[in-house]
C-alpha cells in the first residue's frame, strides 16, 4: 500500500449515506466519495500520515475541526473524535 494512499474514515462512510439519502446520486455509500473530496482538498490522512505521531495528531485535529458544523447531520455521534484517536493508537 502506498505511503500516499488516503485513508477512509468512518465519517466518509456517514458523509456519502447522508448524501445518498438527500440527494439520491447512487452512491456506494462506502465513502469513496467524500474521501476522494478530502484528497483534492488535500485534507485527507494518509497512510503515511499513520506512521508520524506528530503529523498524524496535526491532521486528526484539522478534520474534528472541520467536521464539527456537520457532525450531528452525519449521526457521528458524541465519542466519534475519542474513538478514533483509539483507533489509530
Amino acid at each position: 500500500i502506498s505511503d500516499r494512499a488516503h485513508v477512509i474514515l468512518p465519517y466518509h462512510a456517514k458523509k456519502d449515506a447522508f448524501k445518498e439519502k438527500s440527494q439520491n446520486i447512487g452512491t456506494t455509500k462506502k465513502g469513496i466519495g467524500p474521501c476522494y473530496e478530502d484528497k483534492m482538498a488535500r485534507s485527507g490522512i494518509r497512510m503515511g500520515d499513520l506512521l508520524d505521531d506528530t503529523i498524524l495528531e496535526e491532521k486528526l485535529n484539522a478534520h474534528f475541526k472541520a467536521i464539527e458544523p456537520f457532525k450531528e447531520a452525519y449521526d457521528l455521534g458524541e465519542d466519534y473524535e475519542k474513538d478514533l484517536r483509539e483507533y489509530f493508537k
